[in-house]
């Protein structure tokens, strides 16, 4: 590559994996909370909360229907002055301050709305249905109706979306031209996601019909990016459902980048986002609570993982599967060989065990997990 190229220049940053923030193994007790003191301050000065953020968000119920053994209500939220979010809230039928259930906060993959999630018709919830992003397929629907899987299985859920899909979507500016205008005011789209879902976890916790000791976030594909700093804030996660494959984001982009470019959109970014810690160090500062990764990813990932849990004595709360096609060793091609540069993007998925095809809420397996996990 020319190396008077902005380029070259840009992506040697990504060539480097040497994170002042990463974990370390073999620290001791002290020190492994001193790391992660250290990063989770990070993540708040890196997620820029606004200093009018209210201590308490503003609530409104708009709507509630009764389902067969649930009902679903919809509210509006206010975190913060001019920022107003819709969501549904799932509650089984049984639900009561003497008989309360667990409560889980579902966070959709990319560009799924919170009607999908919860498996309604739009027609039937009083109002036009929101429009899903452009060019992005709602595939696999049934598996992925997390929220409803939930309320099915006894425990209250919040259905919520992301910022430009659905209900919120920009009337005249796409998802970037937002981020763009975020970033001018030295805040992101990330940031403005996590600070939503810390509130609507406060809320949550405070519904008499719920048990705020059995606590769960429950995250698909695009969902597991904000649920990772989501959990590392609010301690009280007691169980973290991760439908996606573990990944370093920064190896992948130096990995592929080229021949095939890959960065990752706006919902994934804020700034000094790959700086500081990857995202396996994310997780690992979430041990020794309950996580359960559901479609695998680099092995060495996934024993580095392992060896933190291991570390503090609480193997049995971490538990991952592989997808089917690469559940047996032997089907894993490329464990433990260095990852090497120019790879397209299948090439790349196949050192990481990823069948991209399949990708979708594994509920057969998250749900029994999950009810065991929040017992």
């Amino acid at each position: 590559m020319n190396k008077y190229s902005a380029e070259y220049f840009a992506k040697s940053f990504y060539d480097e994996h040497n994170f002042p923030l990463a974990y370390q193994k073999g620290m001791s007790c002290e020190e492994r909370e001193n790391w992660k003191q250290a990063l989770t301050d990070k993540i708040r000065e890196l997620m820029a909360f606004p200093k009018t953020m209210y201590e308490e968000p503003k609530v409104h119920l708009l709507l509630s229907k009764k389902r067969e053994n649930y009902r679903i209500e919809k509210y509006e939220m206010s975190p913060e002055p001019n920022l107003w979010i819709t969501f549904f809230l799932m509650v089984p039928d049984f639900a009561s301050e003497k008989h309360q259930t667990p409560g889980v906060l579902c966070l959709p993959g990319t560009g799924w709305t919170k009607e999908a999630l919860c498996g309604e018709d739009f027609c039937d919830l009083d109002y036009d249905p929101p429009q899903p992003i452009t060019g992005i397929g709602h595939r696999y629907y049934y598996a992925n109706v997390q929220a409803l899987h939930y309320v099915k299985n006894g425990m209250t859920a919040i259905a919520c979306e992301d910022i430009g899909v659905g209900e919120h979507a920009g009337k005249s500016l796409d998802v970037n031209d937002i981020e763009k205008l975020l970033i001018g005011q030295g805040r992101s789209i990330m940031g403005v996601t996590v600070e939503i879902r810390l509130a609507l976890l406060k809320w949550l916790k405070k519904l008499p019909f719920v048990d705020r000791n059995r606590i769960a976030i429950s995250g698909h594909s695009l969902g597991v990016d904000s649920a990772m700093h989501v959990v590392l804030l609010d301690t009280d996660v007691k169980a973290f459902v991760y439908n996606d494959f573990i990944c370093d984001t920064q190896q992948r982009i130096s990995a592929i980048c080229p021949p095939e470019h890959f960065y990752p959109n706006c919902w994934h970014m804020y700034p000094g986002i790959y700086r500081w810690y990857s995202y396996p160090d994310l997780l690992a500062a979430y041990a020794p609570r309950k996580l359960f990764i559901t479609e695998g990813g680099m092995t060495e990932h996934l024993e580095r993982l392992a060896n933190v849990y291991a570390e503090y004595g609480a193997l049995e709360n971490f538990r991952y599967e592989h997808y089917r096609e690469y559940s047996a060793p032997e089907n894993r091609k490329h464990d433990h060989e260095p990852l090497p540069k120019g790879l397209t993007h299948a090439e790349y998925f196949e050192f990481a065990n990823v069948n991209p095809e399949k990708h979708f809420f594994k509920f057969e397996a998250a749900i029994p997990w999950l009810k065991d996990a929040l017992k």
